[in-house]
Formats: structure tokens, sequence, C-alpha cells
């Protein structure tokens, strides 16, 4: 029976010795790229391995190089192979490689020798012209155009075919002057009511008073800075705001106001007989509101409940006696003795799951815990890390801290080394001992030899890194 792996075997340039490759009389059923196997049946006897496709012996597929044409080929087991050439017209250059030699091929040799150059439109002259000879074409000069030595340019000393009295400049609305264009027009802006109109600008007046982020105000004649600003983020009202109107809408989601009291009702000139508060808009729930009463005096949520987020200690030295209660929504007091007679009567305290109780109504009440068993909850005392090591004591509770004196842990060796001393002080050789590779997380094999009941000796075949492995030693009996 064979041992099987479901992982890889690093050897770690360790020597396999002695092995013998899986014996087949036909080839595996399938196989893994890279998998071997030696083929036993006679007239093989050959070692073979899978390619991904099919199995090829390790004697490989080529067998002999047969030259062909333009190629030599020499040798028996080093191979040389050589392209020919006639060294005349072909040659090597100095990276070795096949290049045409100077001269290696003359005009003559091609099969057009010669072309012909035909003259387009616009162009002169032009015909047959051989390899290595040269023709020339010209540019013909029309109308308007000069064909100097060296270029082609506009003929500019006519205006013939321009009539400039044709083009007319028309002054639009706002703009005088204007006419055709054989000689230099201008226009003229006209100055209008609140603009200015300089020699080389247009300027609304009062432009020049107004200040960065002020809103304008017409004046009259021009414009001026009002008392409002606005610098992109934030509008300030400069003087007092008086909004005339029924409703006041504010759609911000933060509304910060100086005064320190909010008036409400501020129109109330007699007695008063309407209430007034905060009423809050909760879209498609009912609103709700906090109210002061006028009929009733005093302040209500209405319908909903009040929730307060923090009430002031009293302290040990408080002089009162009363508790706050709610009475059909309206805030009363309790004393000591009404809140005695209400809660206190009647209360029982039952121990259970190892708490012992004494007493019980108003009277002193005394809670205790009982000792646990293994068969019952209670009070239990810790194990000692000895204890915990010996493995004895079926009276003491274990807690995960304590669990670590039955395991040790270290990382080695200390230098590049075959053999590793681990001491791990657990008084036996009852031991589990795992070993990774802290690079990739990966378990180890090695030798592990339990030197002594405090000490693992481990061994390698070949020098382990310094502080390449991570050792685990876990302590069973």
């Amino acid at each position: 029976m064979a041992k099987k792996f479901l992982t890889a075997i690093d050897l770690n340039k360790c020597e396999l010795q002695n092995a013998v490759i899986q014996n087949l009389g036909t080839a595996p059923g399938t196989p893994a790229a890279g998998q071997v196997y030696f083929n036993s049946s006679t007239g093989d006897k050959s070692i073979y391995f899978y390619d991904g496709t099919a199995w090829v012996d390790v004697g490989g597929d080529l067998r002999s190089i047969v030259a062909g044409n333009a190629i030599s080929v020499s040798g028996t087991r080093d191979i040389t192979v050589n392209v020919l050439y006639d060294d005349a017209s072909i040659g090597l250059n100095g990276s070795n490689q096949l290049s045409i030699k100077a001269g290696g091929v003359t005009n003559g040799m091609l099969v057009n020798s010669s072309l012909s150059v035909v003259a387009g439109a616009g162009l002169t002259d032009g015909g047959s012209v051989a390899l290595g000879a040269s023709v020339t074409l010209n540019i013909g000069a029309g109308t308007g155009i000069t064909v100097n030595a060296n270029d082609v340019a506009l003929d500019t000393t006519s205006t013939r075919n321009t009539d400039h009295s044709a083009v007319i400049l028309t002054a639009g609305a706002g703009l005088t002057g204007g006419g055709d264009i054989t000689a230099s027009r201008s226009f003229a802006v006209g100055a209008g009511t609140g603009i200015t109109v300089n020699a080389d600008d247009i300027a609304i007046t009062g432009a020049g008073s107004l200040t960065t982020n002020y809103l304008t105000k017409w004046n009259g004649t021009g414009f001026s800075n009002s008392t409002i600003t606005d610098d992109g983020t934030t509008v300030t009202v400069g003087g007092n705001l008086t909004v005339n109107g029924t409703v006041t809408y504010v759609n911000s989601n933060t509304v910060e106001i100086g005064d320190n009291i909010l008036l409400l009702n501020r129109d109330e000139v007699s007695s008063p007989s309407q209430n007034a508060g905060i009423e809050v808009e909760r879209g498609t729930s009912t609103n709700v509101s906090f109210i002061w009463n006028e009929t009733s005096d005093y302040w209500s949520t209405v319908t909903e409940p009040l929730h307060v987020g923090s009430i002031a200690d009293a302290g040990a030295a408080y002089t009162g006696n009363k508790y706050l209660v709610s009475d059909s929504g309206v805030i009363k007091y309790l004393t000591s003795a009404d809140l005695a007679g209400d809660v206190i009567t009647g209360i029982t305290i039952s121990g259970s799951n190892g708490v012992a109780v004494a007493g019980s109504g108003t009277t002193s009440i005394t809670v205790s815990g009982v000792n646990a068993t293994t068969s019952a909850a209670g009070v239990v005392e810790l194990a000692t890390s000895a204890e915990v090591n010996a493995l004895s004591s079926s009276t003491v509770a274990v807690t995960p801290s304590g669990l670590a004196a039955l395991r040790y842990a270290a990382t080695g060796p200390a230098a590049p080394a075959t053999s590793m001393i681990v001491t791990h002080a657990l008084a036996s050789n009852d031991i589990i001992v795992q070993v990774y590779e802290l690079a990739t997380g990966e378990n180890v094999e090695c030798d592990v030899v339990r030197t002594t009941i405090n000490v693992v000796t481990l061994g390698f075949c070949s020098p382990v890194a310094t502080n390449a492995l991570r050792v685990l030693v876990i302590k069973i009996a």
C-alpha cells in the first residue's frame, strides 16, 4: 500500500535516495501534465512523461536532421546547421547575419531599370529616366502667380480682382459711423442712462465705486453699493430687515440667531388667549408640537411622549425625598413613603444557579455564592499555570490564558543550521510537534527527536535560514 500525499513534496535540495519510478505495462489513464512512469513492457523499457497532450519518452522526438536546399548539416551528437551562400553578391555582415554585398545587385538585374515621369496639370517637362539618373519638372506660371527660382508666390501688385467699394460697414443699434472700406472707418458707441463712454472703453456709471461682494442698487443716475453682501456662501444684510407678509419661509437646514430669547406672539397687547410654541413638520406623518397651554397654564407636548435626555444627580446631600411620576400625562411627584407603598411591598428574591438568598420583602436580604460541583453551577477557583500543566486537578477551572501552560511556540534557528534545539519545558514526551515556514505559512517535514521531557531536537538535510521556521508544541498528557 502506498502512502498518499495530497500536497506537493519539497525536498529542499535533499537527496531522493534509492527511488524507483512507477512501473506500468501501459500508460496511466487521465494523466496530469508532467506525470512520469516507466513502461516495463517487453521491447519498450523507457521512461515517459505527459506533456499535457500525449505521452513522450525521455529519448525525445528528434531522431535525425536532414539538410534541405541551401542548408548544410554536420555532426552526430552536437549538430551544426549552416546556410549556404555564394559569397559574391551575398555574404555575412559584422553581426554574422546574411546581407547583400555592395555592388552585388546592379540596375541591369532589375526588371524595371527605367521609368517615365509625366508632367500633370500645372507642370511642364518630365519624360523617361533611367535608374540612377534624374529628370526635372517645372511649374507653369499663371495669372496672378509668380514662379521664382526656388519658390512660387502670389502677384500682389494688382487689385484688379477686388472691388473694395462694394463692401459697406453699417452701424447697428447703439453705434454710429461706418461706410465702405475704400478707406478706414470707425464706429462710435452712443452713451445712454447709466452708461459712460470713455476714450478706450465703456463703463457702467458708478462702477468705479462698487465693492466686491456688495449687491448694487440704482441711485437715480448710476449704481452704488447697498448694505447687502454676498461672498458666494453667505448673504449678509447690514441694516435692519423688515418682512411685511403673513408667511415667511426659511428653507436652510441650519438657522443661527444672535438674540438669546425668542419672542413668540409678539402682537399680543391684551389678556393672553392664544397658545404658543414650536411645531415640527413630519412629512407624511402627523406633525408634533411643544406648546404653552394658555388655558391650563403649563407646557405640553400635546399627545406625544416627553423624553428627558439628562437629569441632574441630586447627590448624597440632597434635601428632598420626592420622585417624579406621570399622572394622565401630567408630571407629578411621589414621596418616599408613597414609593415604598407602591413598589417595595411584596418583592420576593429567590436564589438559583449557584446563588443562595436569605430574607425577603422589606427585610434585610443576603445574597451569597454556592461552590460549584461537577453536577451543579456555582463559584469556582481558577487554576494556576502549574495546576494546568499537571493535568490532574478536578476542582479548579481552566481559563483561556491558563491553557497557555499546555503549549509552546518558538521561531528559529538562531543562525543558519542543520538542526534546532527547542526547550519547551512541558515536562512530557507526550507532545505534538508541528513546524511551518514563516515566509509561506506552509507546513514542513523534518526530523523530530524528543531529546528529554523538556527538549525536542529538529534536524534538516540542508542549512535552514535564520528565523525561517516556526515551531509549535502542544502537551497531550
